[in-house]
């Protein structure tokens, strides 16, 4: 039996490969997600059909917002917060919302704790250390 090769009848114009690297690349790669030679193209942002703004809402009722660098959600209080005190939280800092409506984002509605366990104990009722108080809303004048 005679072995045909594999690019036997491609010519630049049916070619999807060579396509891809032309001037009409879109509809290239369209062409060849649908010839099932590529994976589908991965559109981020307002690019994607499926783009709802940027922001989302889980079902605890925290608001999450897409950052631009890196292209993740990150918590809304989280953002505020940060941007307040002019700098990142580390992982281990918890924002805590006074009302416990924690789609309320306000600066004044705001608290930030150095750990999860000072956070828990000011929830439960306990004593809290000034200490482990990183930020205070009711302390912060606009």
């Amino acid at each position: 039996m005679k072995r045909i090769a594999w690019n036997k009848g491609l010519t630049k114009e049916t070619d999807n490969r060579v396509l891809l690297n032309s001037v009409n690349s879109a509809k290239a790669a369209k062409a060849a997600y649908r010839s099932g030679r590529r994976k589908p193209i991965k559109l981020f942002g307002n690019k994607n059909p499926s783009y709802k703004g940027g922001q989302i809402v889980d079902s605890q009722g925290y608001v999450y917002i897409l950052t631009t660098p890196n292209r993740k959600y990150t918590k809304r209080c989280r953002l505020v917060i940060e941007k307040v005190i002019g700098r990142k939280l580390t992982s281990k800092e918890q924002v805590h919302h006074r009302n416990r409506i924690r789609s309320d984002d306000r600066v004044r509605n705001l608290m930030v704790f150095i750990s999860n366990s000072a956070h828990r104990r000011f929830e439960r009722g306990g004593v809290v250390k000034p200490e482990e108080i990183i930020f205070d809303g009711k302390m912060w004048v606009a």
